[in-house]
């Protein structure tokens, strides 16, 4: 499912050195897309199969990667240049739509993100 971004409910990342994120109105516990703006323009679509708020909020966190581990993580300063969105997805479809929604958008970060994986994703 294509999403259009006009239409979600965008939310600051910080608020006054607060995490913004948190003030999300979306049940724990559930799988969805998250969407991150840097001054307006989409950088990152990400999508968690079981709690997508907490996974949106730890791109927002301290980062230290295990050498040995293939798993490479987006992280954004604590800053109020951010907007955050999420769109709740039944797990089946979270995949799909994260993959058709990276297609459409092309966000700055996403492409980082799969060079420096190795991965051929198709744009």
């Amino acid at each position: 499912m294509l999403l259009e971004l006009d239409k979600l409910n965008w939310q600051p990342s910080y608020i006054n050195g607060k995490a913004g994120i948190k003030q999300i109105k979306c049940k724990t516990r559930v799988p969805g897309l998250y969407f991150i703006k840097e001054k307006g323009e989409l950088v990152y679509i990400g999508k968690s199969a079981y709690n997508v708020k907490e996974v949106l909020y730890r791109h927002f966190q301290q980062w230290n990667p295990d050498r040995t581990s293939r798993h490479y993580r987006v992280s954004y300063e604590k800053s109020n240049k951010y907007e955050v969105a999420v769109h709740l997805f039944n797990i089946l479809e979270v995949h799909d739509a994260e993959i058709l929604n990276i297609q459409k958008y092309k966000p700055r970060d996403n492409r980082k993100l799969y060079e420096n994986e190795i991965v051929d994703f198709p744009f």
